[in-house]
């Protein structure tokens, strides 16, 4: 059986490290996005996980796995962003 990839080590890091850093950010339209992206990557992950225990099961290889990893590279790349605008905001504060 496969390892989901949302019970990860690394992916549970990652995880916990963006929601510590989005429980920092003051409410407000900006931390509502930092919290929506995260929200969207769980639920990549979580589709792209589904994806691999079905393609086990019906051994066959699915066509739109590459296109959920580019759209959660494309999410964690977003939030990194995020996150990085609101830490330079708050050093020019």
């Amino acid at each position: 059986m496969l390892q989901a990839i949302r019970k990860s080590s690394r992916f549970l890091e990652d995880y916990n490290k963006y929601q510590e850093a989005i429980s920092k950010i003051p409410d407000g339209a900006f931390k509502e996005e930092a919290k929506t992206l995260l929200n969207r990557l769980s639920a990549e992950v979580k589709k792209l996980d589904e994806m691999h225990n079905e393609m086990v099961f019906s051994k066959q290889l699915p066509t739109i796995g590459h296109e959920m990893r580019e759209q959660i590279v494309t999410l964690r790349k977003q939030l990194e962003i995020k996150l990085k605008d609101f830490q330079e905001t708050k050093k020019s504060t």
